[in-house]
């Protein structure tokens, strides 16, 4: 009940700030809503607390009740995450060393091997948790 409480203050305080700039000469050309003591700073100040955390309480309630499902990758993927966490410095040090041996800008280096290691920790996880007793240490 709070979300719906917190949607509808979000919906009814979205027109004030207009509405607020409006009164207080924004048609005219007077726009000093960015800072400062004006009154336009402060409406805007009071307006956006209020719609940004009824807006934010009500999309986290909307995803958790939607999407907050567990998948079947996710829960493999979750399985391996302490494997990953114990053999990830290994297989990124020795990509990194492989990349080093091509002269591509650092920053590509970097997006590949950060996109390689994270697939080849996880294909190595999942591989080392199916061993026989693996699931007993990890």
């Amino acid at each position: 009940m709070p979300v719906k409480k917190w949607l509808l203050i979000a919906i009814l305080t979205i027109p004030m700030l207009p509405i607020g700039l409006i009164l207080t000469g924004a048609l005219e050309g007077n726009m000093a809503f960015e800072g400062g003591l004006t009154l336009q700073a402060f409406i805007y100040a009071m307006w956006e607390p209020f719609v940004a955390f009824g807006l934010n309480i009500t999309l986290l309630s909307w995803f958790n009740d939607k999407l907050n499902r567990p998948y079947r990758f996710e829960i493999h993927m979750s399985q391996a995450a302490y494997t990953v966490y114990i053999i990830h410095p290994a297989i990124i040090v020795g990509l990194s060393l492989y990349f080093h041996l091509f002269s591509i800008h650092p920053f590509i280096k970097f997006l590949m091997v950060r996109s390689l290691g994270t697939v080849c920790c996880f294909i190595t996880a999942l591989i080392i948790i199916r061993l026989p007793y693996a699931k007993r240490v990890l």
